[in-house]
């Protein structure tokens, strides 16, 4: 049992030492190599995020809520609202929903910002 626990860990081992080699051997693209479409589709992408952070803050504050309040309405873990606001996660399509249904809104309106 034991030389089959040592046999095992040697395969993992062995395991990951080769998708190391394999990645430190694989080039790093550089940013210049990127087509310009994807630059600007995740330039996009940012400034969309940065404004439902922004939109989320200011409903959430406008209600008086904490992010723990608003978390515990939406279904959602306290932390994961934060790391919404702070840019550290992009929220989920179905996590949009329990957001607007949180704020007792539609995902459209959660997400039209010409009213911001």
């Amino acid at each position: 049992c034991l030389s089959a626990v040592l046999l095992r860990r040697v395969q993992l081992s062995t395991v990951l030492n080769n998708l190391l080699a394999v990645r430190i051997c694989r080039p790093v693209p550089q940013k210049s190599s990127l087509p310009l479409s994807v630059v600007n589709i995740n330039n996009m992408s940012n400034i969309v995020a940065k404004k439902l952070a922004k939109k989320i803050i200011r409903l959430r504050k406008e209600r008086g809520m904490s992010q723990e309040e608003l978390a515990f309405i939406a279904g959602l873990d306290r932390t994961y609202v934060g790391r919404i606001e702070n840019l550290k996660r992009n929220p989920t399509l179905n996590t949009l929903v329990k957001i607007a249904t949180a704020f007792d809104m539609d995902v459209y309106e959660l997400l039209n910002f010409n009213q911001m």
